[in-house]
């Protein structure tokens, strides 16, 4: 499995799209602290630096996410290599899940530069630990949520269809649906709607869901969501 692991690592190196994604993912917060040094200096994490910030980064990250899963994978099939791939090991749950874990080590990276950055703001223009703390938390379940569900459906559509771009627009349809469907009453039943508001409410209860019982139903749901995908996706795996 570390054989694995070290090849995909190899393969990924010399592709470009970590670059792309990861120009995606720093866009809200370059904005945004333009935004603060020009105009706002407001750092209230209900309505300013952070809450604007998040807001923008959760437009984004579902589709950098969906394309570090998809293209991973995709690699196999722009490279003309799917058969060799499937041909190296009997195990499709080696194939599998050493191209997952790489995905999760790209999109782990994301989020500790962006996470970084954020908190070295907030050191050096608010200096609060209680805001760190708050948004650490925030932030991290954000990431999280969205890292267990968008992987599982852009890796298991690509193998589906042999092709990027359709997990690349599903991630991007995502990102928009969600953000009509954030007030929505069933929102909890939906992961990406489920990971914005669960981890804005960090911030402000009245953001997240009315009972505990809605919270355990979403992320039950969002949990056998990707555990049905992963299990799809793997079935998928086979010579074609």
């Amino acid at each position: 499995m570390i054989d694995f692991i070290k090849n995909e690592f190899i393969k990924v190196k010399s592709e470009k799209f970590i670059l792309v994604v990861l120009s995606l993912s720093l866009i809200p917060f370059i904005m945004n602290l333009t935004n603060y040094l020009l105009n706002d200096k407001n750092l209230s994490l209900d309505t300013g630096f952070y809450f604007r910030l998040y807001n923008q980064y959760f437009m984004l990250i579902p589709i950098a996410f969906g394309i570090i899963g998809s293209s991973i994978y995709y690699l196999e099939f722009k490279n003309q290599t799917y058969l060799n791939w499937l041909a190296y090991s009997k195990s499709k749950y080696k194939l599998y899940f050493s191209k997952f874990l790489v995905s999760i080590a790209y999109c782990a990276f994301l989020y500790i530069i962006n996470l970084s950055l954020i908190v070295l703001f907030y050191i050096f223009f608010g200096n609060n630990s209680k805001q760190l703390l708050t948004i650490l938390v925030s932030f991290t379940l954000l990431n999280l949520f969205l890292i267990i569900f968008m992987l599982p459906i852009s890796i298991t559509t690509v193998i589906i269809f042999n092709n990027y771009i359709i997990a690349i627009v599903l991630s991007i349809a995502l990102s928009m649906f969600s953000m009509i469907l954030i007030a929505a009453p069933f929102a909890y039943f939906i992961p990406t709607t489920l990971s914005y508001r669960f981890g804005m409410s960090i911030i402000d209860a009245s953001m997240g869901f009315e009972s505990i019982t809605q919270n355990l139903v979403g992320i039950s749901f969002l949990l056998i969501s990707s555990v049905i995908l992963i299990f799809v996706g793997i079935k998928q795996l086979k010579l074609k």
